[in-house]
């Protein structure tokens, strides 16, 4: 459960630094955006090592087979978000995105903050169910 908790946690500080890497970017701070997303790569680190502990502890413990199921299929959910957020991050990075016209970073930025609002609402709904809500 406590992993559990880690893991989301990282998901929602990985999707925050790529929201400020992006706001960064689009302030034509450059230098501070790369910092953000240095960031993303140190933060995805811990959390495969928490995703890695809970797959472990999963295929030993003894649990109802589609409790486990459920389990499983959480954390592979939870794992494609932070795939997808790493993978948008590592594009940032390369192309030439200060190129890209003002109008289009401004609206990746607005899908940045649904983006987030809505991995807010994952660990939320992930933290609830732990309690018990």
């Amino acid at each position: 459960v406590d992993l559990l908790g880690e893991y989301t946690d990282s998901l929602q500080s990985i999707i925050s630094e790529v929201r400020k890497a992006l706001k960064l970017l689009n302030d034509m701070r450059v230098g501070e955006a790369r910092a953000s997303f240095a960031k993303v790569v140190e933060i995805d680190k811990k959390a495969v090592k928490a995703r890695d502990q809970i797959v472990a502890l999963l295929e030993q413990v003894r649990l109802d087979p589609s409790l486990k199921e459920d389990l499983f299929h959480l954390v592979k959910a939870l794992d494609r978000i932070t795939d997808w957020v790493k993978e948008a991050s590592r594009e940032l990075t390369i192309i030439p995105y200060l190129e890209v016209p003002e109008a289009i970073r401004r609206g990746l930025e607005r899908m940045i903050d649904v983006i987030v609002e809505a991995v807010e609402n994952v660990v939320k709904a992930v933290k609830a169910a732990i309690r018990g809500d």
